[in-house]
C-alpha cells in the first residue's frame, strides 16, 4: 500500500505536508540546497519579527512570518513550522484594523491545513473587501476551485481553475489543471498538460524548487500508471535538481523499492527518518524491513503510530489522510480506521475520500455502507485505479453486481495494470 502522494495541487498548498511532530532527539539538520534555503528563510524571519517589536506593530510583517513560515514547512515536513505560521496569524489580525488583514494568506494556510470551511470563508471576505488585481483575483478562484476538487465537485473545480489562467498563467494553475485530467484518468492529457506547465515554469525562471515539483509530479503520474521504470528517471531528476528535498527523495525510495532495491530504499528511508520523522516515511521503512527484521519493522510502526496520534491532536483535518493508511493497514485497528475515514470523507467528501471509507467499511465486513459508499464514488468523475479497483472488490461481493464489477476490474487494470495486487491486502 503505498504510503505518499499527492494530497493537494498548487505550489501553495503543495504535495504536501507530512508531518514530523517533534521528537525527543533533535532531528538530523537538512543539507544541500533546502539548507541553503532554510537559512535564508530563518534570516528573514528573524529580520521581520524584529520590526515587529514596536509599539503599534504593522500585521503586514506578521503576514510576512507567517508566510515565510509556510515555505519552511513545505520544506522541512515539521509540524512546528505550521504552528508558527498560525501564530503570525493570529498577531496580524490581533493588529490589523476591524475589517482588514491577511485574508488570502490565511486562507491559503487554512487550505494546506485542509480546513476547507475556514478556508472558503477567507476567500469570501477577501473577495468582498479587498480591492484586487488580476493576479490576486486569479489566486483566489483558484483556490475556491481546491475545495471543490477536495470536495468531488471535479467540472466546477475545472470551471475555476480555467477563469483563473484567463486572468493569470501560473505554473501552479497549470498544474492544478493536470490533476483534474489526471484523477478522472485520462493519463495523456494529464501529462500533456504537465509539460506545458514545465514549459512555462522554466520560460518564467522558475526555482529549483518549482522545476524538481513538477518532476515529482511526472513520476508520481507514472507510478499511478504503475510504471515505476519509467517514474525513477523523474524522481532522480527531482532530486539532483533541488538537493536534499525530502519529498523528492521519498518518492526515489519508494520507487527503488518497488523494482526490488530494497537496500537502497531502506538506506534512503533511514536517512529520511532522521531528518523528517514523520509517521509516512516511519511506515515505509516499516515495509522495507519486515522480511530481514521484524522487530524492528515493528518498533517502527508503533513509532509511527505516535507520530500520527500527536498530528492527529494538533491538526486533526491536515492528520486524518495521512494516518488512514496506517490503521487501515492494521487488522487490529479498523474501528480506528473507520472513525478516521468517516471524518476524512466528511471533510472532504471527494472520490479518494471516499475510496478510503469503503475500503474501511469493506474491511469491517459492513458490506451495505460499502456499497452506499461506492454507489456515491462513482457518481462523481474522479476515476483512479484503486478506486475503479476498490469499487470492483465492494460490487464483486453482490452477486447483483458482480458483472458490473467485471468492467470496473477492466477499466482499473486499463489505468494500473498491478492494482489488483496492490490492493490485495484488502481481502484479509
Amino acid at each position: 500500500m503505498r504510503r505518499f502522494g499527492i494530497l493537494f495541487v498548487g505550489l501553495t498548498c503543495v504535495l504536501t505536508s507530512v508531518f514530523a511532530t517533534a521528537q525527543a532527539a533533535q532531528p538530523t539538520p537538512h543539507r544541500g540546497k533546502v539548507a541553503e534555503d532554510l537559512a535564508a528563510i530563518d534570516a528573514k524571519i528573524m529580520v521581520t519579527r524584529a520590526r515587529t517589536q514596536v509599539e503599534k506593530p504593522s500585521w503586514l510583517d506578521f503576514e510576512i512570518i507567517a508566510s515565510l513560515a509556510m515555505t519552511r514547512a513545505r520544506l522541512t515536513g515539521v509540524l512546528a513550522d505550521y504552528q508558527v505560521a498560525e501564530r503570525a496569524m493570529d498577531d496580524a489580525f490581533r493588529v490589523a484594523p476591524s475589517g482588514s488583514g491577511p485574508f488570502i494568506t490565511r486562507a491559503k494556510l487554512h487550505l494546506t491545513l485542509h480546513r476547507l470551511d475556514a478556508a472558503l470563508a477567507d476567500i469570501d471576505r477577501a473577495e468582498k473587501i479587498l480591492l484586487l488585481d488580476n493576479a490576486k483575483m486569479a489566486e483566489l478562484k483558484a483556490m475556491r476551485a481546491d475545495i471543490s476538487f477536495q470536495r468531488g465537485q471535479v467540472q466546477q473545480a475545472k470551471a475555476g481553475y480555467v477563469a483563473a489562467l484567463r486572468l493569470e498563467k501560473t505554473t501552479a494553475t497549470l498544474i492544478r489543471l493536470a490533476q483534474i485530467a489526471w484523477k478522472t484518468g485520462d493519463f495523456p492529457a494529464a501529462k500533456k498538460q504537465l509539460t506545458i506547465a514545465l514549459k512555462h515554469a522554466k520560460s518564467e525562471g522558475a526555482s529549483p524548487l518549482t522545476v524538481a515539483y513538477l518532476h515529482v509530479h511526472f513520476g508520481i503520474l507514472e507510478l499511478d500508471r504503475g510504471r515505476a521504470k519509467d517514474a525513477l528517471p523523474h524522481f532522480v531528476t527531482a532530486v539532483e535538481t533541488y538537493p536534499g528535498w525530502y519529498l523528492a527523495e521519498e518518492h526515489l525510495a519508494e520507487t527503488w523499492a518497488l523494482l526490488g532495491k530494497e537496500d537502497e530504499a531502506n538506506t534512503l528511508y533511514t536517512d529520511i527518518v532522521a531528518r523528517v520523522p514523520a509517521g509516512e516515511f516511519m511506515d515505509a521503512l516499516a515495509d522495507g524491513l519486515e522480511k530481514k527484521d521484524p522487530e524492528l519493522a515493528k518498533q517502527w510502526r508503533d513509532k509511527a503510530r505516535t507520530a500520527y496520534e500527536t498530528d492527529l491532536t494538533a491538526f486533526p483535518e491536515a492528520a486524518v489522510g495521512h494516518a488512514l493508511d496506517h490503521f487501515l493497514a492494521d487488522p487490529g485497528q479498523i474501528t480506528k480506521a473507520i472513525e478516521l475515514a468517516e471524518k476524512n470523507a466528511a471533510l472532504r467528501g471527494g472520490g479518494e475520500a471516499l475510496t478510503k471509507l469503503a475500503q474501511a467499511y469493506l474491511l469491517a465486513q459492513r458490506l451495505d455502507d460499502a456499497v452506499t459508499t461506492i454507489d456515491r464514488m462513482l457518481a462523481q468523475p474522479t476515476r483512479t485505479a484503486e478506486l475503479l479497483a476498490t469499487a470492483a472488490m465492494v460490487y464483486g461481493l453482490v452477486p447483483s453486481k458482480r458483472a458490473q464489477a467485471k468492467k470496473l476490474e477492466k477499466a482499473a487494470q486499463k489505468l494500473n495494470p498491478h492494482i489488483i495486487d496492490e490492493l490485495q491486502w484488502l481481502r484479509r
